[in-house]
């Protein structure tokens, strides 16, 4: 009899440590973040609290009440290190099938359009692969090219040439160097204000190459890699429904959009079909 009591009472016994156990370990969790710079208005050590992106993370892991640090590097570096698990996370990235096949991916952070920032006098104007076809466009060093272009540069339909900044991408553009620059329209707006002075060298071609989401990413080998992201996407949800993650995205597209990239954006306005 004393035997079957206690024989009984064994899984309850180990549900209550298994439980104890995950409750200590939430408890005990402390995220190191990274992200990178030059994403504007994304993320940036220089914009307010470190641009759009970031501070959506932040207050996501505040409303988990998650412990937390956010750490920018080199893009590279970050998202090298994340793989390694020598960070707990990184952000923000779109989702291709090379990263899936290393990384989980937290629920959509922002959508943006990618589309073709072109000279004033360019004869390109459709996002389509009869128009790029034989041309060469420039893309920054370690950002995706998604969908049907991505396939086209593996293919050698298009070339493409990778400086490490997307600013640099515009002085190409601005010398001749290249057709097109691939970029989202909220940091290619931003960036090319700065070569602009004042004469709207730029233009968007009509509609976009691909639309796609931003996400957080955590490495398949992190061994807690599904509570993080099942806490992140609740966190997530919640900023979401409060209306307060509009409010932050609205902040950053008021200020640093509509106001630092006012002649490009306008003209951008005018020229381009928004998807």
């Amino acid at each position: 009899m004393n035997f079957q009591v206690k024989f009984s009472g064994l899984p309850i016994v180990l549900a209550f440590l298994c439980g104890f156990s995950a409750l200590t370990q939430a408890e005990d969790l402390k995220l190191n973040l990274v992200t990178g710079n030059d994403y504007l208005p994304f993320t940036d050590e220089s914009l307010p609290d470190g641009g759009m992106h970031t501070k959506i993370v932040r207050r996501v892991m505040e409303l988990e009440g998650i412990p937390h640090s956010i750490t920018f590097l080199p893009w590279k570096r970050g998202y090298e290190l994340t793989l390694s698990t020598t960070y707990d996370a990184t952000f923000p990235y779109s989702l291709t099938k090379e990263r899936a096949k290393s990384f989980v991916y937290s629920d959509p952070i922002y959508a943006i359009s990618n589309v073709g920032f072109v000279r004033e006098n360019s004869d390109l104007r459709k996002s389509e692969l009869s128009e790029v076809k034989g041309r060469t466009l420039c893309s920054p060093l370690g950002y995706a090219v998604p969908g049907w272009l991505g396939d086209a540069i593996k293919k050698q339909e298009v070339k493409v040439l990778s400086p490490v900044s997307l600013k640099q991408c515009f002085q190409m553009l601005k010398e001749g160097r290249v057709d097109f620059v691939h970029a989202n329209r909220e940091q290619g707006s931003l960036d090319s204000a700065a070569y602009t002075k004042g004469m709207e060298p730029f233009r968007i071609m009509d509609g976009s190459f691909s639309d796609v989401f931003n996400h957080l990413i955590i490495s398949r080998e992190h061994m807690d890699v599904d509570m993080i992201m099942r806490r992140f996407n609740r966190g997530l949800k919640a900023l979401k429904d409060s209306g307060e993650y509009e409010m932050i995205v609205q902040t950053y597209r008021q200020e640093f959009i509509d106001k630092h990239a006012v002649i490009t954006h306008k003209y951008l306005k005018k020229t381009s079909t928004v998807q």
